[in-house]
């Protein structure tokens, strides 16, 4: 199927900044950003409220889901995807190989690295600089964050949340490394083996400036 030159966005906040850059590198000329309340942050573009939305005027559009957080992005994919087309934004800077798969509504940023036979669901987002490794394996609505490096063969849940500068060690065809549905993953997190229970969350200590004596 051709692309188009329309794409709707669901979303106007600071991660729609980012999707609607990679969307205009690759071609996309015509925007239309739909939220909840009407409201947008976005400069220069306005935002349709989510109520006056009638999906069958968009039938020749594409569309994404362009919200960081995972369970209102999984919300917009949802209900919207059996009458949308939703599509992958993939920035031209970002590096995709050719064997890896990408399921639709998934954004992959700038500087983007992603590896041979890496699979990534619905709906996800891989944010800009972050590295999946060769086998790797993300689940729909999971959210990688800026600078995230997963070594090869890990495997995370759906609706995961990988916070900046997070570090996953490499786990092997026989066993990989692997994290369950819904666990948030803190900032600066290093992750050297798998994690056991689901929605748990991950917080490295913070750091503290030391009183004056």
């Amino acid at each position: 199927m051709e692309m188009a030159d329309k794409l709707l966005v669901f979303g106007a906040s600071g991660h729609a900044k980012d999707v609607l850059l990679a969307a205009q590198s690759m071609g996309y000329k015509r925007f239309e950003l739909v939220t909840t309340d009407g409201t947008s942050s976005i400069a220069g573009l306005g935002a349709k409220q989510e109520a006056d939305f009638d999906p069958e005027h968009y039938a020749d559009w594409d569309c994404i889901a362009a919200i960081g957080n995972n369970e209102h992005r999984q919300r917009f994919f949802e209900q919207y995807s059996p009458v949308m087309r939703f599509v992958s934004i993939l920035s031209d800077q970002a590096s995709i190989a050719p064997s890896a798969e990408i399921a639709p509504g998934t954004f992959i940023g700038a500087f983007a690295y992603i590896g041979p036979d890496a699979r990534i669901g619905n709906a996800c987002i891989v944010n800009t600089h972050s590295i999946v490794g060769h086998d790797a394996r993300i689940g729909n609505f999971t959210h990688v964050g800026p600078a995230v490096c997963l070594s090869g063969h890990v495997e995370l849940g759906e609706r995961v949340f990988v916070g900046a500068g997070a570090n996953f060690n490499n786990g092997c065809y026989k066993r990989p490394l692997t994290v369950p549905d819904a666990v948030h993953i803190g900032m600066g997190c290093h992750i050297t083996e798998s994690i056991r229970h689901s929605g748990i969350r991950l917080i490295p200590k913070p750091n503290y400036i030391a009183a004056r004596p």
